[in-house]
């Protein structure tokens, strides 16, 4: 059943490239809160009271910064360190380059940019879709080519993220991606949090250690869930009072470990055009060493395999397993350090997801497809030289402040190794 599961999630995936970003080793970010002048590239223009109009997504008034794309702009300045850093940006690149950021929020991002692309109506200079839409705009060529049809747009920066360019360069088209700029799909990414204190006491170590080391792959952290488990209540058999290696939600976050150790449904042929790479023995090994992991019972505690119905949130009823010390890992977005991580009393620590062993180059993470957010730039933009250099100047100027801004005040729990292997956007 648990690898029926798997595969019709594959098979749901599909349609769809992963947008598994890599690991930045580089520490790019001064931490000043400024614009930096490291590699600017931009001539000294003037653009007179220009607006670039971004339309994102409202997330409503519940879990804003989950599902809101809370990083184009601020009306004031505000008291939380990442919007000041928002405002802050956007007001020294209008005294720098003379333009303004603009946004439109709708709770639908698809039907509105739909009306307006089949229009042709000049109404927005970026679309910020979820990354299960944004396709279906890029077959109907709705999308401009970021690679040959924005002028000054400069991919080659090190704000704009090398690795999900690549991944996501069809045929030597590229017509979306993420940066520095949005924040928003940092937060739907999945990470592993441990809880340190518990590792302690078990004699674990401290997991990052592995991953400085090149040695967190799919064996060792097996190795690790085996090591866990206990018998807490007495109870024969297992229960959901019994103490566990690994705490999910669901079984889609079997998906995080697949496409992190390097599954992957296609691959590029010589004319960079997608193709099926088939049941390789490296994807069934994958798959085995994934099952491993998540498929024993005694390994990981999988929400919907016990009866939750109680919780509510969901989320919450995971968070008090983890203080509570039942389960030692969970695999889990970002956001839900902002949520429930930040009132943990226990050490907690951060890790990226597994390589599948230690020859693998780098370490991936897995981009959730129904939330997660990747911007594109519509074909109706009326100019198409100011949309490239607003587009290019709020990359550049994004990584010294709202991503440090982000990095440092949002995620504070494992900023520091964030500089070192663990942020990767």
């Amino acid at each position: 059943m648990k690898i029926v599961r798997i595969l019709s999630l594959i098979i749901a995936l599909i349609m769809i490239l992963p947008c598994a970003l890599s690991c930045d080793t580089d520490s790019r970010n001064d931490g000043n809160g400024s614009i930096s002048e490291d590699g600017a590239q931009l001539p000294d223009v003037n653009w007179k009271g220009a607006v670039f109009r971004v339309l994102g997504r409202d997330g409503g008034t519940d879990y804003a910064t989950i599902f809101h794309n809370f990083e184009i702009m601020r009306d004031e300045c505000p008291e939380d360190v990442v919007g000041k850093a928002i405002y802050n940006r956007n007001y020294q690149l209008e005294q720098k380059y003379g333009f303004k950021v603009e946004q439109q929020l709708e709770g639908n991002v698809i039907s509105t940019a739909q009306v307006a692309l089949e229009s042709g109506d000049d109404l927005y200079d970026m679309i910020i879709y979820t990354t299960n839409y944004v396709q279906s705009h890029a077959q109907s060529g709705y999308l401009l080519d970021l690679k040959s049809e924005l002028e000054y747009v400069n991919l080659d920066h090190p704000s704009w993220n090398s690795y999900a360019n690549e991944q996501l360069t069809i045929a030597g088209r590229l017509y979306y991606t993420t940066n520095d700029f949005l924040l928003h799909d940092k937060h739907r990414t999945q990470f592993i949090f441990y809880n340190r204190d518990l590792a302690a006491d078990l004699k674990l170590g401290f997991f990052e250690d592995m991953v400085d080391d090149n040695t967190w792959t799919l064996e060792n952290m097996l190795q690790i869930t085996k090591s866990v488990y206990a018998d807490i209540d007495n109870v024969p058999g297992i229960s959901q009072n019994d103490r566990f290696g690994l705490g999910m939600e669901n079984y889609v976050n079997c998906a995080a470990l697949l496409f992190s150790a390097g599954f992957r449904i296609t691959e590029f042929n010589n004319q960079g055009y997608p193709k099926l790479v088939g049941a390789t023995d490296l994807m069934i090994n994958i798959i085995n060493r994934t099952l491993d992991i998540t498929a024993d019972k005694k390994n990981t505690y999988i929400m919907e395999s016990y009866d939750c119905s109680g919780a509510n949130p969901a989320h919450e009823y995971l968070f008090n397993y983890f203080l509570e010390g039942k389960v030692l890992m969970l695999t889990e977005f970002t956001s839900f350090y902002d949520e429930w991580l930040y009132k943990a009393e226990i050490e907690v620590g951060a890790l990226p997801n597994p390589k599948y062993d230690s020859d693998q180059e780098r370490y991936n993470t897995f981009q959730e497809v129904s939330s997660a957010s990747i911007f594109a730039v519509p074909f109706t933009v009326g100019d198409s030289s100011k949309t490239g250099f607003c587009l290019e100047a709020l990359t550049e100027a994004s990584t010294d402040t709202t991503y440090d801004a982000i990095l440092y005040a949002s995620l504070p729990v494992f900023c520091i190794k964030a500089k070192k292997w663990v942020f990767f956007f």
